[in-house]
């Protein structure tokens, strides 16, 4: 029998379309939609939806897991490059763009009942590729010395801001605001205490939806 490949290439289509509807559902009615409107706007039946998905928990954590792969990747092709230098900061502008093209849904997906369980587990696999690019820079000097992982989580987190009060079609203010910051990681910053830990992101990232 050879039914099985194209068997499996269709359930990981309507796997795709699940999750590419599921965010821009979630996006614009929040983390309450109902799961038949995802289906719905997925193309498929109620049934697919949940021979793919246990439950809403399952479908949010893959979600939020598509987002954290992505930020891998480009954590990974920056320390692949063959150029040295301002590695962080090619991170850094990297996933702000795709933050922008995703504007909204990494901070609806962190606020929700399970946020602080899935941020950790995204610090978890992109924090030792942050902490790479921070040592490939700091041994070449593009990034000050004191600037820690930490710090590239509250760029984040500041640069969302910006974004989000801007909308999509701001994409001067948050690229300004993006320089600016990005100043700050080849000067460094005075008087203003360590990098902040795991404790104090996980507060700034539990406050974004409130």
């Amino acid at each position: 029998m050879t039914v099985d490949p194209p068997l499996r290439r269709d359930a990981e289509r309507n796997r795709r379309r699940i999750l590419d509807a599921a965010a821009q559902q979630i996006l614009e009615h929040g983390l309450g939609v109902a799961l038949e409107d995802i289906a719905r706007a997925a193309g498929v039946g109620i049934g697919t939806l949940y021979r793919r998905f246990a439950d809403r928990e399952a479908l949010v954590e893959a979600l939020f897991d598509a987002h954290v792969d992505g930020v891998v990747a480009l954590a990974e092709r920056v320390l692949a490059e063959d150029r040295h230098g301002r590695c962080v900061e090619r991170f850094v502008t990297a996933v702000a763009e795709r933050q922008a093209a995703e504007l909204g849904l990494s901070q609806v997906l962190r606020t929700g009942p399970h946020g602080t369980a899935l941020a950790v587990r995204a610090r978890e696999r992109i924090g030792p590729l942050a902490e790479r690019l921070l040592e490939r820079d700091r041994a070449d000097g593009s990034v000050a010395p004191g600037i820690g992982a930490g710090d590239l989580v509250l760029i984040e987190i500041m640069i969302g801001a910006v974004q989000r009060a801007g909308g999509p079609q701001d994409d001067t203010t948050w690229r300004r605001a993006l320089s600016l910051v990005l100043g700050g990681l080849r000067t460094g910053v005075d008087g203003s205490g360590a990098a902040p830990d795991d404790e104090a992101i996980d507060r700034l990232q539990g406050s974004e939806g409130r």
